[in-house]
């Protein structure tokens, strides 16, 4: 499970996950400052994640294990 807090989420929030080869993986909207994202499907490697809110866009490494 990925979970991350923010203060920047809008209604329109777009959460995407890509693979270190760039390929996205996964895109989920929330409205929730909390969010929890299940990478259960997702084979072990580097994965980026992306948050963008229209005001606001931050994109983090993860390793999923």
């Amino acid at each position: 499970m990925l979970n991350f807090t923010t203060t920047s989420i809008s209604s329109n929030t777009l959460v995407t996950l890509y693979s270190a080869l760039g390929q996205k993986v996964l895109e989920t909207k929330t409205e929730e400052a909390k969010v929890a994202v299940s990478v259960a499907h997702l084979p072990s490697g580097v994965y980026f994640c992306k948050i963008d809110s229209g005001t606001f866009q931050t994109i983090k490494k993860f390793i999923k294990q």
